[in-house]
């Protein structure tokens, strides 16, 4: 078991007859396209349909091997024990009693060193659309995801509006998703899809690969308070149904969904507790873009590498066009009329914000003591702002 951080309570339990047997369908699928090319007795038409079947037929194989020793290497490290695996979860009686028979089942655990009330303002915001899955984007990209992870705590997406039962949750470019059935704060939140029995969000839908007649699906990330709260066990449980049941199907869920799920579902477990704690950076992608795409911000050096994304509602109290002139709230003169060239009003605005050319250096003093505030909290040193203002 690890102990560093955002590694805790994980354990290496793999089944080893399936790491194996990943291994071997993997190596002899690349023999095989290897024997295909070099080796093959056959010329011709015939041997080119035959690579290309050979290669088709490794590809799913790599594939299917991959996301089995991720399951096994990997994900399984946050499996819940077996008492928890017994246990009655939230969202476990949305699909009771529908004759959809036997799902494949999630359950994994893992005890967070942050406090559940840090934890839970994260889950709150889990969403494609809003913080993100807290797991890997550019992986999630590849499957049609729009998830930007966003690893710090907004502002509008912790209001009591913020997050309701009904609200959709677009999982990808597509529409699919699922909508959030439960939610109680600090506890849990579960969100839940049928395709028997759809949500009634225009332009929602739900991945029914071909062949697949049915898909339903419940995800719920729960929290129990450990030590009185000063940490927390997550749970991530979800059940997949699904019909017709035959091979290609049951492959399709179980690498996809069941696999990967799995496998998104360790990564979010470590990325929440760093996140609660405060101590996620931005991830390596992302700071190569930042590199490689240029740089202009004002920001301390520290707070870019450290801030994975930035917090929309930071600069309310000290908005930059306030070093300026006044905000423009209100705007009798537009449209203008017909012929008359448009004057923005400032004076008005001025005067109606109470803003004089001395707020100006008072906007960035506020601008820079958040800041500081901010760089103390990671364990920073304040002493790193340089403004012209003299600070």
């Amino acid at each position: 078991m690890s102990s560093k951080l955002g590694k805790g309570d994980v354990h290496f339990r793999p089944n080893w007859l399936a790491v194996l047997i990943s291994l071997l369908a993997i190596c002899c699928s690349i023999g095989l396209i290897v024997w295909g090319f070099t080796a093959m007795p056959i010329e011709g038409a015939l041997k080119v349909i035959l690579i290309v079947l050979f290669f088709i037929l490794a590809l799913l194989c790599v594939c299917f091997g991959t996301m089995r020793l991720i399951l096994e290497l990997y994900s399984k490290g946050v499996w819940a024990t077996e008492e928890e695996q017994e246990m009655r979860f939230p969202g476990d009686d949305i699909f009771e009693g529908k004759g959809y028979g036997k799902p494949l089942r999630v359950r994994q655990a893992r005890d967070l060193d942050a406090p559940v009330e840090a934890v839970w303002k994260h889950v709150k915001q889990m969403d494609p659309a809003k913080g993100g899955m807290y797991a890997w984007s550019n992986c999630e990209r590849l499957f049609g995801m729009n998830v930007d992870n966003a690893y710090s705590l907004e502002d509008m997406w912790q209001g009591p509006d913020a997050c309701k039962p009904g609200d959709f949750w677009a999982w990808s470019y597509a529409g699919f998703g699922a909508e959030v059935a439960d939610i109680v704060e600090n506890k849990y939140i579960t969100w839940f899809a049928d395709t028997n029995d759809t949500v009634r969000t225009p332009g929602a839908s739900y991945m029914l690969f071909p062949g697949l007649k049915h898909c339903a699906w419940y995800w719920t990330i729960a929290l129990k308070p450990l030590d009185g709260g000063k940490r927390c066990r997550i749970y991530s449980c979800y059940d997949i149904y699904y019909s017709s049941h035959n091979p290609i199907n049951y492959a399709l869920q179980k690498a996809i969904i069941y696999d990967g799920g799995a496998m998104m579902g360790r990564r979010a477990f470590r990325n929440l507790e760093l996140s609660a704690l405060v101590k996620r950076r931005k991830s390596i992608p992302l700071r190569l873009q930042g590199a490689l795409l240029g740089r202009s911000r004002g920001d301390d050096d520290r707070l870019h590498k450290r801030v994975a994304y930035p917090n929309i509602r930071w600069a309310r109290e000290f908005p930059r066009i306030a070093t300026l002139r006044a905000p423009i709230t209100h705007d009798p003169n537009w449209p203008p009329a017909d012929g008359a060239e448009y004057e923005p009003p400032i004076a008005e605005s001025n005067a109606a914000y109470g803003w004089t050319p001395e707020m100006a250096r008072d906007n960035d003093m506020k601008a820079d003591e958040k800041q500081r505030a901010l760089l103390r909290k990671l364990g920073y040193e304040d002493d790193s702002i340089h403004r012209k203002h003299g600070i």
